[in-house]
């Protein structure tokens, strides 16, 4: 059944696939030394975990109490281009305590926070709405807000365009992990596939490595969307409990500030 759903242009995707894997692992890499870069792009096979991290669970109800995004009195958490729907166009129709699900929920609408990720126990809590959003890999585990299916909105920047105007900076192909600090509002993720750009050109590939961020600098960045969407999905671990989480992206470049 599976080699019938498989045609001539899904296999020259996984030959290039597998071929571009061969070149990676082939390829010798440079190794950065703590060097600082303001000019960051995101490829839309990894905007998501990107956002996920950065502000999906800090809008989950479990953290957002502990977070210092909830002292910010105009909730401007980012740029105002920045447009973040979760459950998007999900097909589950109730979640794990059998509550219904949310879709399309608006979490960031215009760089401001419009709605927070509940369930049952924390929008009695709290006293805000439940989303639907209780999702456990076993049911032995205490229920927990969670990411389900998140979708970024894009814009019309070309992402080739982008590439040429950055004199110094770094494309990201793949993360291969994130983590959030929920009291600090610091996370950091490691990235696994990444190339210098010099002078708008992809240089030279580099070594693994970790890249730290901080929720308040977000806001003062800017972030170009282009309009490329792309589904993809990872596994995201939380008390001890590993889902599936979903993304729509496209890729972006965040130009950090000083």
């Amino acid at each position: 059944m599976i080699l019938e759903n498989i045609d001539n242009d899904n296999i020259n995707n996984i030959i290039h696939t597998i071929s571009r894997e061969i070149d990676w692992v082939n390829t010798q890499k440079y190794e950065l030394k703590n060097k600082e870069f303001k000019n960051i792009i995101f490829k839309n096979t990894c905007t998501g975990i990107f956002f996920h991290e950065c502000i999906g669970h800090f809008l989950e109800a479990d953290y957002y109490n502990s977070s210092p995004i909830r002292l910010l009195s105009d909730l401007n958490i980012l740029p105002k281009n920045i447009n973040i729907l979760e459950n998007y166009n999900s097909s589950n129709y109730v979640d794990d305590f059998g509550n219904k699900v949310t879709n399309n929920i608006s979490l960031i609408e215009n760089g401001k926070i419009k709605n927070i990720l509940s369930n049952t126990i924390y929008s009695y809590l709290f006293n805000i709405e439940n989303t639907g959003n209780s999702i456990n890999e076993k049911i032995n585990i205490f229920n927990v807000p969670r990411m389900r299916n998140m979708f970024l909105q894009p814009e019309e920047n070309n992402l080739l365009d982008l590439i040429s105007q950055i004199n110094d900076g770094i494309i990201i192909e793949e993360i291969s992990m994130g983590e959030v600090d929920i009291y600090s509002g610091e996370f950091t993720i490691l990235i696994e596939k990444s190339y210098l750009i010099e002078k708008g050109k992809i240089t030279r590939a580099l070594k693994e490595h970790i890249l730290n961020f901080n929720i308040r600098d977000l806001r003062n960045s800017q972030i170009k969307l282009c309009n490329d969407l792309k589904n993809k999905s990872s596994l995201c671990c939380k008390s001890s409990n590993i889902i599936k989480v979903k993304y729509c992206t496209p890729s972006m470049l965040l130009e950090k500030s000083n």
